[in-house]
C-alpha cells in the first residue's frame, strides 16, 4: 500500500458547528483529540475537531463578536491560526505561537476573542508542529454586511441576475482541498529531517540537495496508486434553462495544501471568479484556477443543466502524477442527473485540453472597489530566501528561523526584541515594500503568506535585483511592475527558478500598509518549508503598541 493517497477534496454542505446567538456574538468550541479516520478509504491516524474530520465549519457575519474555546486533548501542545483574519485590534488572537500567545498545552484550553472586520472565504488552521498535515484545518466564511458594494452587476445586467448572485453568495458552499498522506504529520518530518532531503531522488536532483536517499522508507513516496474512496458529492438544485438569468451557485475554493500546488476545474462549467482571499475583484471567466497552499478563490457557476460533472484537482508541483476527483451533481426541475462521464477541461498533470480553455491569472485580478497605494513607501525591507543546509532547512531572510525558536521565548507582542535577520520594525500609518529574492537555484515558487494585514502585488519577474527600492526598480523596468491597481491578497506566490538552467534567480515586490499594530508572522506557507524554518516577524506599528488583556496577559506568561 502506498504511504500518500491521491490528492483528495473534502466538500461539506455547510454543517456548522452550533453557535450562541446574543447581540452578534457567535461563539464555538473546538474539542481537539486525535482518533482513526479513513477520509480517503484508508485508515490512519488523524487529529479530529469535536470527533469528526473534516473540522466544523464556521459562519460568521461581518460585524460579529467571535468568541473560539480551543480545548487541547492532544498529547502535545497545539494552537490555532485564522487565516486571512486581521485580528484588528486584537493581535494576542492570532494563534502563531511565539509571536501573539505559548502554544496550548496538553490538557489546557485557550479562548480566542476577534471582532469580523472583514468578508468572505477563510480557513481556520493549527500554527503548531505538522498537526496541519494530520487534519486540524477547516473553513470559516464570514457573509458581508448589508450595504457592501459588490462586482455582480459586471457578471448579469439584470435585476433578476444580481440577485440570483446575491443568493448564490449567502448561500456558497466551502470546498476544502487537501494533499493527504497515509502516514502522520511527524512520521514524515523525521524522516525528512534523517533523509536531509525530501522528497527523495527526484528533490535531490532538481534542488541541489544532499539527502541520504537510502534512509527514506522506501513506500513513502513511491508505488503510488488511486485509493477505492469514495468520491465526495455536492449536490445543488439548478434551474431549467428557459432563457432567465437565475441559476447560479457559488463555491469557496479553499487550499488547505500542505505541500503541493494544484490546477483546479470543474467539467463543462466555466467559472466566474469574483472574489480571491476574501477580497472582491473584477469577475473574470475562466474555466480552471492555479490554487496554492493558504489560498482562497469564490468563484459562481451556472447550474443550468442536470448532471454529474467532474470537480478535477491536479498536482502541479509533485514527483508523481497525484490528481483528485469530487462530483458536482445538479438537479433541476424535472431532471435528475443521468451519470454521465463529463469533459474536462485540465488533465491529470493540470495541463489544459485545448487551446481554448482559460487560466486564471491571480496576479492580474483587480481589486473591487479600486484600492490606490501611493506612488513611493516609506520603508524597504529587501529579504533573500531560499533553501540551506542540509535540505530540509530553508530561510526567508539569510538563516533558517526554526519555530521551536520561537515557542520557547516569551511571545514577541509581550517583550519584542531588537530587529535582525528576522525582525523588522515599522511604525504606524506608513507604507511599507517587501523584496523577496529567491537566490538559491534550483528552487520552488513560495506562497508567501502575511499575518495581520494584506500586501498588494507590485510586480515579480526572473533576474537580479539590483535597486535599493521598487521606486528606482520601476524607473528603469517600468512594464514590470503595477502601482496603479495592483491585486491585494494575504499571499503571494514566487516564481520557480532554475528551470531549464535558464533562469537562476527571481524577485517579488509587495506593498502593504501598517495600520494594524502588532507582531505578525511572515512566512512560505509550504509546511515542509516552515518547519525548516522559512518565516520571519513584523513588528508593525511599534509606536502604537497595543496593550494585551490581563486574561491574555497570564496565558501568554504561562502563568494562568
Amino acid at each position: 500500500m502506498a504511504s500518500i493517497s491521491l490528492l483528495f477534496i473534502v466538500l461539506n454542505v455547510l454543517s456548522f458547528l452550533r453557535f450562541v446567538v446574543g447581540q452578534s456574538e457567535r461563539k464555538f468550541t473546538l474539542e481537539l483529540s486525535r482518533g482513526r479516520w479513513a477520509p480517503d478509504g484508508v485508515e490512519r491516524e488523524m487529529i479530529l475537531v469535536n470527533g469528526q474530520y473534516p473540522p466544523p465549519n464556521l459562519e460568521i457575519w461581518e460585524d460579529d463578536d467571535v468568541v473560539v474555546e480551543v480545548f487541547n486533548g492532544l498529547e502535545e501542545p497545539s494552537s490555532i491560526h485564522f487565516h486571512g483574519i486581521e485580528m484588528r485590534n486584537t493581535p494576542w488572537s492570532d494563534g502563531a505561537p511565539g509571536l501573539s500567545q505559548r502554544p496550548i498545552p496538553s490538557g489546557h484550553n485557550f479562548t480566542y476573542r476577534w471582532k469580523a472586520t472583514q468578508h468572505g472565504s477563510y480557513w481556520y488552521h493549527s500554527h503548531s508542529g505538522e498537526q496541519v498535515e494530520d487534519g486540524l484545518y477547516g473553513a470559516l466564511t464570514i457573509h458581508p454586511r448589508a450595504g457592501t458594494l459588490k462586482p455582480f452587476s459586471l457578471i448579469s445586467e439584470s435585476s433578476a441576475g444580481v440577485e440570483a448572485l446575491e443568493r448564490a453568495e449567502r448561500e456558497a458552499q466551502p470546498v476544502l482541498m487537501s494533499d493527504h498522506r497515509h502516514v502522520t504529520g511527524r512520521e514524515v518530518w523525521e524522516f525528512t529531517q534523517r533523509a536531509s532531503c525530501f522528497p527523495p531522488r527526484v528533490m535531490a536532483v532538481s534542488y541541489g540537495a544532499d539527502g541520504y536517499y537510502p534512509a527514506m522508507p522506501a513506500n513513502i513516496l513511491e508505488g503510488c496508486h488511486a485509493t477505492d474512496a469514495l468520491r465526495e458529492v455536492i449536490e445543488v438544485q439548478g434551474h431549467s434553462d428557459s432563457g432567465g438569468d437565475e441559476n447560479w451557485v457559488a463555491l469557496h475554493f479553499i487550499g488547505a495544501f500542505h505541500g503541493i500546488s494544484s490546477m483546479v476545474s470543474i467539467d463543462e462549467h466555466p467559472m466566474w471568479v469574483f472574489a480571491v482571499d476574501g477580497g472582491y475583484i473584477t469577475p473574470q471567466l475562466v474555466h480552471a484556477i492555479p490554487i496554492m497552499n493558504g489560498e482562497r478563490f469564490s468563484v459562481f457557476i451556472k447550474a443550468d443543466k442536470a448532471g454529474d460533472f467532474a470537480i478535477r484537482i491536479a498536482a502541479t508541483m509533485d514527483p508523481q502524477i497525484l490528481d483528485g476527483y469530487a462530483t458536482l451533481r445538479v438537479s433541476t426541475p424535472g431532471e435528475q442527473s443521468s451519470g454521465d462521464s463529463s469533459a474536462p477541461y485540465i488533465d491529470a498533470a493540470g495541463h489544459p485540453t485545448s487551446g481554448d480553455v482559460v487560466i486564471f491569472d491571480p496576479n492580474t485580478s483587480k481589486p473591487f472597489p479600486p484600492s490606490p497605494i501611493p506612488p513611493v513607501a516609506d520603508k524597504t525591507f529587501i529579504m533573500y530566501m531560499g533553501n540551506s543546509v542540509p535540505a530540509y532547512l530553508w530561510e526567508l531572510n539569510v538563516e533558517p528561523l526554526l519555530p521551536l525558536q520561537l515557542e520557547r521565548e516569551t511571545p514577541l507582542l509581550l517583550e519584542p526584541r531588537p530587529p535582525s535577520h528576522h525582525i523588522f520594525e515599522t511604525t504606524n500609518d506608513t507604507w511599507v515594500d517587501l523584496v523577496f529574492i529567491t537566490h538559491t537555484s534550483p528552487n520552488p515558487p513560495h506562497p508567501i503568506h502575511k499575518h495581520g494585514v494584506k500586501m498588494h502585488l507590485l510586480g515579480l519577474g526572473y533576474g537580479s535585483w539590483t535597486w535599493a527600492s521598487v521606486e528606482e526598480a520601476a524607473r528603469d523596468i517600468p512594464g514590470s511592475f503595477n502601482l496603479v491597481d495592483p491585486p491585494v491578497k494575504d499571499s503571494f506566490t514566487s516564481l520557480k527558478v532554475g528551470i531549464n538552467d535558464r533562469q537562476h534567480t527571481a524577485w517579488l515586490a509587495v506593498r502593504y500598509h501598517v495600520n494594524n499594530p502588532g507582531a505578525w508572522l511572515l512566512h512560505c506557507h509550504v509546511l515542509e518549508h516552515l518547519n525548516g524554518g522559512m518565516q520571519v516577524v513584523l513588528l508593525d506599528g511599534v509606536d502604537a503598541w497595543p496593550e494585551m488583556p490581563e486574561e491574555y496577559r497570564r496565558l501568554a506568561e504561562g502563568s494562568g
